[in-house]
């Protein structure tokens, strides 16, 4: 399964007064960018004891627990119950970028990479705020 992150990204054309080089210019992503939001249409229940302790010893990452969503009952980490409704109402825009990634291969790296560089390598700033505060993951 891979990993993905998502923060968005405009490009905006050099002015007069600066290199023919694009500048950047970046927003950070809102889980819930959608004015108009609909309730989350599927049920979300927690899965039996038995099967949460069986998923928690093969998941090492997840300490909560997990819940089945849908009629297809899809299985997601507990906390997705909070998720939800924001996941739900999300519109993507054409100039969103996407980090996708493998488990292990550099996401946090790469977030760190696009962020600054969007942002004018604005150390301060990135010390300022947690990365998930500025590059939320999207799984």
């Amino acid at each position: 399964m891979a990993t993905s992150s998502l923060t968005s990204v405009t490009f905006r054309p050099p002015s007069a007064r600066h290199s023919d080089i694009p500048r950047l210019s970046c927003k950070t992503m809102e889980f819930n960018n959608n004015d108009n939001g609909d309730k989350f249409p599927y049920s979300i229940d927690f899965v039996d004891q038995l099967t949460n302790e069986k998923l928690l010893r093969d998941f090492h990452g997840e300490k909560t627990g997990f819940v089945r969503v849908g009629n297809d009952k899809w299985v997601f980490p507990s906390k997705y119950r909070d998720a939800a409704e924001h996941f739900y109402n999300f519109q993507a825009h054409p100039d969103d970028v996407w980090v996708a990634t493998y488990p292990r291969s550099g996401t946090t790296w790469t977030q760190e990479m696009v962020w600054l560089i969007c942002n004018n390598l604005d150390f301060q700033a990135a010390r300022s705020e947690p990365l998930t505060k500025r590059f939320p993951f999207f799984e």
